[in-house]
């Protein structure tokens, strides 16, 4: 739905499966077990898709649609699995005019001017507790503010509503980092990792794991991120350093000493 678009209204919609583009059925699908549908898993897919609008959306899998969507029992087709939503717009609330104002504001904070979007974004979040990605939003103004505390309390808010989602995980993983606090943001950038592996969640994990003595793990992490992003320099040079740091403790460990520049080779 685009940001200017109407809220819909209440009501229940759904489609087939096979009639969802191809991104957004994989991510349906991966919700899938041998024992049926997994909630968590679709409810995050839905959240995704949904944006705004997941936190008011009630999801399943069905066998066939309801039955007062389809008038004529000959157009269902028995072998389809359709997806059913249920939407229940906050009574007595704009959420549509509350979508625009969160576009304009994040605009303009990305424009730099973080400190005049922040009005509101705090209103809308005050309005709309339920909806996470208002609190990121006003969380990243307050970290941009370096307002820390005010920014880790948005981040933990927007985490109560969506658990399972990556984004939160990595920028409270961030804020801990940029706290000296590695050891809290490692289990975090972890989990966002085992939720949808990302580039940026495993290189900060690679450097808070470096930060914290964990030199070898540190290694494989930022190997895999110049992998994935190798136009990236910080992955470089957090693995340059992590590998000088390890040849060291390693060379230190039996009694060596690191050569010379220009020291001759012998035999």
């Amino acid at each position: 739905m685009s940001p200017d678009a109407a809220t819909p209204h209440a009501g229940t919609f759904f489609v087939r499966l096979e009639d969802l583009l191809p991104d957004v059925r994989a991510a349906i699908e991966c919700a899938r077990t041998s024992d049926g549908w997994d909630l968590q898993t679709l409810r995050r897919a839905i959240n995704h898709e949904f944006d705004f609008l997941g936190a008011f959306t009630d999801v399943r899998i069905d066998g066939r649609p309801p039955v007062e969507a389809v008038p004529s029992a000959q157009l269902i087709d028995e072998r389809a699995e359709w997806l059913v939503l249920g939407f229940t717009p906050p009574a007595g609330r704009d959420l549509a005019t509350a979508e625009r104002t969160f576009q304009q504001s994040t605009r303009r904070a990305e424009r730099g001017d973080a400190k005049g979007a922040m009005p509101q974004l705090r209103r809308i979040s005050a309005e709309f507790p339920e909806v996470a990605k208002f609190h990121r939003a006003l969380g990243q103004a307050h970290l941009v503010l370096g307002e820390l505390d005010d920014a880790e309390d948005e981040f933990l808010r927007s985490r109560i509503w969506t658990p399972s989602i990556v984004t939160p995980l990595t920028l409270l993983g961030n804020l801990y980092s940029r706290r000296d606090r590695p050891a809290e943001a490692i289990p975090l950038y972890e989990r966002s990792l085992e939720l949808g592996r990302n580039v940026y969640a495993l290189n900060n994990l690679g450097a808070a794991l470096a930060q914290t003595g964990q030199k070898v793990r540190a290694i494989e992490c930022l190997r895999c991120r110049h992998r994935r992003r190798s136009s990236i320099p910080e992955c470089m040079v957090w693995l340059a350093l992590t590998l000088i740091e390890r040849t060291r403790s390693v060379s230190h460990s039996r009694g060596d000493s690191m050569p010379r520049r220009g020291a001759a080779r012998h035999g």
